[in-house]
């Protein structure tokens, strides 16, 4: 069985990375935002780009640093409408081969960074690009027109709060620890 191909790939083959780094800079075109809107569950990716730097570590690891930017419509939880959002990502992830076979005391792990495992000589920087835009996506979009439920139906602005369901067994208990 073969993995399906990214809808964003730039595959960069770290065996062959300069010692001291590469920059890149990447952007989606119009197919690959497609794709991309449709694998993620979005109305539109009008656009994802990313000025990246890629650096050598020490046991064959690599440093993937940058900024990601993308342009998304997601569709609101509430209204369903169209909500707007710039994302703008900081990336700070090292891919190290053997990842697998590090203790978890391993200095590696002492970093801020994710750390991440490298299998082979190369490292698709487009997909990590697309997946860490997903991932910083807001879950729950609201439009700015949505109006706030409260959980038993109302406007949660109007009027005074709800009784709230356990309020009179709180009134036991304050009763019962005073006699």
């Amino acid at each position: 069985m073969s993995l399906p191909v990214p809808e964003f790939s730039y595959i960069v083959n770290v065996q062959n990375l300069p010692q001291d780094g590469a920059d890149f800079e990447i952007s989606a075109n119009e197919v690959e935002c497609a794709k991309l809107a449709e694998r993620f569950n979005l109305a539109r990716l009008s656009g994802l780009n990313a000025k990246l730097r890629l650096d050598r570590r020490s046991r064959g690891a690599v440093r993937l640093s940058g900024k990601i930017l993308a342009q998304v419509t997601q569709t609101c939880v509430a209204t369903l409408d169209p909500v707007d959002e710039d994302v703008e990502i900081d990336l700070d992830m090292v891919f190290q081969p053997g990842f697998e076979d590090l203790p978890p005391d391993a200095p590696e792990f002492d970093s801020d960074r994710d750390i991440e495992p490298l299998t082979g000589d190369s490292l698709d920087i487009g997909e990590v690009v697309a997946v860490e835009m997903a991932l910083s996506l807001n879950p729950y979009p609201r439009a700015a027109t949505a109006p706030m439920i409260g959980p038993d139906g109302a406007d949660a602005q109007d009027g005074p709060a709800p009784e709230r369901p356990f309020a009179g067994l709180g009134a036991l208990i304050q009763k019962h620890n005073k006699i």
